[in-house]
């Protein structure tokens, strides 16, 4: 059984408190000064102490009631904190997602004005830290993750599939007398750290006799920093058609002509347990699963040839 007062009794104590004077507190709530005294008298013998010592018609605060207020008082700063709150929020709930940086950069905050069109009612928080979200310390509905790392207690399922595959500006982009490797070996090689398909692992695929040398060039971890060393023609980098799809869209950057990719699952939607069966959460999955097969639509011919 909850061991709880009646919040008639704490509204007037905590009134008495924060005013200082029976007569304030009873003017705020609407009382009698009398009303007031009766409802801390009645808290009093509910918690067997004085909250106050009256003398001579003055009320001052006992210890315990001091003690007491600075549980009370803190309580009903948090109810009108939440209050404030939930007022200014109105009708519109909120759905808090975290994202991968590039993730985020590159291709959900371009798009994510079509949500705000078709969801009025959902106001979206995006925060964007390459450490997965911990549900038992941040408020998340939502979790885009590159790699299979998550939190206990997510959920976590295939966002989409990518090719990572060697991509350049349009000027560079081209063979040498149709021969990829000797394009490449003239291509300043940008590195992605953090990308799940690097340099030597596309190698061993297509080229295991290569002489490319692995050592030299920029090393970014994060990729739309590679991405956009390519966009400016700095050289060719190796990274995901998912990510890079602003580029290729805009004709910024290409396929180099006459390379293959590498098909990987890179991205996850981790969904807080207890949030698996949230309605918006609903929502934004199914947005977003409609936006991927858009461009993958558009994006999986130009990676065809």
């Amino acid at each position: 059984m909850a061991l709880r007062p009646t919040m008639r009794g704490l509204t007037a104590f905590e009134a008495v408190m924060r005013t200082g004077t029976f007569a304030a507190a009873a003017d705020e709530l609407n009382l009698t000064a009398s009303a007031v005294s009766y409802r801390i008298k009645a808290l009093e013998e509910f918690l067997g102490v004085a909250l106050f010592s009256r003398v001579h018609r003055h009320a001052r605060p006992t210890d315990a009631g001091q003690h007491y207020y600075r549980h009370i008082g803190r309580a009903f700063e948090e109810i009108e904190r939440a209050t404030r709150d939930i007022m200014a929020t109105g009708r519109h709930d909120i759905l808090f997602v975290h994202s991968a940086p590039t993730f985020a950069t590159q291709w959900l905050m371009p798009r994510l004005s079509n949500f705000f069109i078709d969801n009025p009612d959902l106001d979206v928080r995006v925060t964007a830290t390459p450490e997965p979200a911990d549900p038992e310390r941040d408020d998340i509905d939502i979790d885009i993750r590159y790699g299979r790392r998550h939190r206990p207690g997510m959920i976590a399922t295939p966002l989409c599939r990518e090719t990572v595959l060697p991509l350049a500006s349009s000027e560079i982009s081209r063979p040498y007398d149709g021969d990829v490797m000797a394009t490449l070996r003239q291509m300043t090689l940008i590195h992605s750290t953090q990308c799940l398909v690097q340099w030597r692992d596309w190698l061993a695929q297509y080229a295991p006799k290569s002489d490319l040398a692995l050592v030299r060039g920029p090393k970014f971890d994060r990729s739309f920093l590679s991405i956009g060393t390519a966009r400016e023609g700095l050289g060719v980098c190796l990274e995901s058609s998912l990510l890079a799809y602003p580029e290729l869209a805009r004709g910024q950057l290409y396929p180099v002509a006459g390379v293959r990719g590498i098909e990987i699952v890179g991205h996850y939607l981790a969904v807080p347990r207890a949030k698996l069966d949230s309605a918006k959460v609903a929502r934004f999955r199914a947005w977003l699963r409609d936006e991927l097969d858009k461009a993958g639509d558009w994006i999986t011919p130009l990676l065809d040839h």
